[in-house]
C-alpha cells in the first residue's frame, strides 16, 4: 500500500499504518506541495490532504509531533505544511502541540480552554 509515507506493508501496531492516507481511496502526490520560493501556494489536491488530515486523521498529533522532529520541507504532514509547522507550539500545559495565533496582541499559549489556568480564564 503507498501512503503519505511512501510503501510499505500495513502494520496495526504502528501509528503510522492507522493515518487517514494510508490504504484509503486519497491520492499520495496530495501531500506533495508545489515548488514555490515567497508564501505558500496549496493547489486542490493539497487542500483534500489538509482537510483529510485535519478532519479523518486519527493519528494526526503523533504526525505533527514526527513532522516537527523531521522537519521535512515539500510535504504536508500533520495537517501541516513546514513553514505553517514553524507556528505550531506545544501546549505549556499538556505538551499537544497546536498552531500559534496571537488572540488580542497576545499569543497562545495553551491548546484549548480546559487547558488554560484558572486565571486565565477569568480574565
Amino acid at each position: 500500500m503507498r501512503s503519505a509515507y511512501g510503501f510499505s506493508p500495513v502494520r496495526p501496531d504502528r501509528w503510522e499504518d492507522l493515518a487517514a492516507c494510508v490504504g484509503r481511496r486519497v491520492d499520495p502526490t496530495w501531500w506533495d506541495l508545489p515548488p514555490s520560493k515567497g508564501r505558500l501556494v496549496l493547489t486542490e489536491g493539497n487542500e483534500a490532504a489538509l482537510r483529510v488530515c485535519r478532519e479523518r486523521c486519527p493519528v494526526r498529533s503523533q504526525c505533527l509531533e514526527q513532522a516537527c522532529v523531521d522537519d521535512v520541507d515539500g510535504v504536508i504532514r500533520g495537517g501541516y505544511a513546514l513553514r505553517q509547522r514553524s507556528e505550531v507550539v506545544a501546549c505549556e500545559r499538556c505538551g499537544r502541540r497546536f498552531l500559534r495565533s496571537r488572540s488580542r496582541g497576545n499569543v497562545r499559549r495553551f491548546c484549548r480552554r480546559v487547558c488554560w489556568p484558572s486565571s486565565a480564564v477569568a480574565a
